[in-house]
């Protein structure tokens, strides 16, 4: 996301149509950023109808960089994660919009995750790289690319910071993260 742009407000002039463009985006904001909220609800709750309903019939979501595509695949991928996890918490932060034309947008989610995994108690931090369009009224995915920024059991938190593999599932090797800082 380019930091000038989007720090940037659009320019609003007296004119009918330029006060309705923005107060246009002004709701489309707020319903791509419950989208993101609801989605997080969605997954928590189990709530498998409502989880899709955040997707386009062919939306993807891309998980370790694999990419699962429309509903049936990811209705699949989905409820074998609810299975797997007795109970889940996302807790998103920060969410930045971008928007392309009335009926597209891009977003970058940041949070933290709480994964009752049936070994472990799971901590972890994401980023989302989302891409929304405007279908029939309303906001949905098109595409949510999920990258951790570590995921590990609660008791290998302490000292996590420095190691190299901070990807750490149950039962799993461990990973690099997906995402990391830049160097300076």
């Amino acid at each position: 996301m380019d930091v000038i742009s989007q720090t940037t407000p659009i320019v609003v002039d007296a004119s009918q149509e330029s006060m309705t463009a923005a107060l246009q985006q002004l709701h489309d904001l707020n319903a791509i950023r419950n989208l993101a909220a609801l989605y997080s609800v969605s997954r928590d709750d189990h709530d498998i109808d409502a989880l899709m309903s955040c997707f386009a019939p062919d939306g993807t979501f891309v998980n370790d960089g694999q990419p699962i595509s429309g509903h049936h695949a990811l209705r699949e991928y989905y409820l074998g994660n609810m299975r797997r996890n007795a109970f889940s918490l996302h807790i998103p932060h920060s969410h930045v919009v971008a928007f392309e034309s009335p009926a597209e947008a891009t977003g970058l989610v940041t949070g933290h995750g709480e994964f009752a995994h049936p070994d472990a108690y799971v901590l972890c931090a994401y980023r989302y790289n989302d891409r929304y369009v405007k279908q029939d009224g309303r906001w949905v995915f098109a595409y949510r690319d999920h990258a951790f920024i570590y995921a590990v059991p609660f008791e290998s938190m302490p000292g996590l910071a420095r190691e190299e593999y901070r990807v750490r599932w149950p039962n799993a090797a461990p990973a690099h993260a997906e995402w990391v800082p830049r160097s300076v």
